[in-house]
Parts: structure tokens; C-alpha cells; sequence
């Protein structure tokens, strides 16, 4: 049962980073605050290159910050959700490796950080 509800949780936080990495912070940083569809000036894009073009640093230094963040967070509730399996392997379940499931953390940092990675290209390419 235990093992069922690992898989579970990475499967979430494997969804959770794409959506996290699906949003446009550009666009809704323009949108929000500034009623401006940025990718109707300057070269398109909802970058931060773009949003600074186009609405100002303030704005352009929040869209970085927003950006960088997206691609953190599910790094870090991937380190948090390893480390809950290495205490399990601790307490719950002895005949696990603690060693194992200790290094296999960086792996799912890659994984939630690269499915960011991925969405991010699929959104920006989506358009056409």
C-alpha cells in the first residue's frame, strides 16, 4: 500500500510541475497589472526580455523572478517528497535501501525540473 502511494504522490508532483511550468507569467503579469497583451509588441514573446521591453524593468525583474520560481518550487517539493520516503525507509519499511532512496532524490529534482523545461517549449512553440 505504502509503495502504491509513493508512486501516487511523484505521479501528482510530476503533473503539479507541469502545470506549474505552463504558466505565462509574462502574459499574466501583462495582463494583471498592466492590460497589455504583451505578445501583440516588441518581438512577440512572453519573456522577460519582451515584458521589460515593453512594460518597464519593475515588470520585466517580477516576470524573471516568477519564472525562476516555477522552475524551484517543484525541485524543492521534490527534494521535500524524498526525503518523506527516506523517513518512511527509516521507520516503515526496513528492507529499503535508505542509501537508495536517499540519492534517488536528485533524480526527481531533474525529472520536475526538466518537465518545466519541457512545458515551457511546448507553450512557447504551442502558438505556431
Amino acid at each position: 500500500m505504502i509503495v502504491i502511494l509513493e508512486v501516487l504522490a511523484w505521479i501528482v508532483l510530476f503533473v503539479l510541475a507541469y502545470l506549474c511550468g505552463s504558466i505565462p507569467f509574462g502574459l499574466v503579469i501583462g495582463k494583471l497589472f498592466y492590460h497589455v497583451d504583451v505578445r501583440d509588441h516588441g518581438s512577440g514573446n512572453v519573456g522577460t526580455t519582451n515584458v521589460m521591453r515593453v512594460l518597464g524593468k519593475r515588470a520585466g525583474a517580477a516576470v524573471l523572478i516568477c519564472d525562476m520560481l516555477k522552475g524551484y518550487i517543484p525541485a524543492i517539493v521534490a527534494l521535500g517528497l524524498a526525503m518523506l520516503v527516506w523517513a518512511m525507509s527509516q521507520t516503515g519499511r526496513p528492507w529499503c535501501d535508505p542509501q537508495a532512496a536517499f540519492q534517488l532524490h536528485g533524480l526527481w529534482h531533474w525529472l520536475a525540473g526538466i518537465t518545466s523545461v519541457l512545458l515551457y517549449f511546448y507553450w512557447r512553440h504551442a502558438r505556431g
